[in-house]
């Protein structure tokens, strides 16, 4: 049996079967990603970021549409502004900090 290391080297064994031999041999062993992989991961985080930022209005939203009796905030007569405003500060928030990051 070959080395699995080396680049030119491939498994060689008698008991192997053809697909367990294309598996071995294919493999990058180098544990660097390649371009597409990096391309992937950064598409990841950008699809996690904007999700996040979207899941804070949407939470906000479903409460409100649940339509409770009893939450304070619908008779208090700044409730609504300040449910627009925290969803708003949340939002921005999560912008900047997935921005610095450098996920958007």
């Amino acid at each position: 049996m070959g080395s699995t290391w080396g680049v030119s080297t491939a498994y060689t064994g008698s008991t192997a079967k053809g697909s367990e031999r294309c598996n071995v041999a294919g493999q990058d062993l180098s544990g660097v990603p390649s371009a597409g992989q990096r391309r992937e991961g950064d598409d990841f985080k950008k699809i996690s970021s904007w999700a996040a930022i979207l899941f804070a209005p949407t939470l906000v939203g479903t409460i409100y549409g649940m339509n409770f009796e009893t939450m304070p905030e619908l008779h208090w007569a700044a409730g609504y502004p300040f449910a627009i405003l925290l969803m708003a500060v949340v939002c921005t928030s999560l912008y900047v900090i997935f921005k610095k990051r450098d996920w958007l």
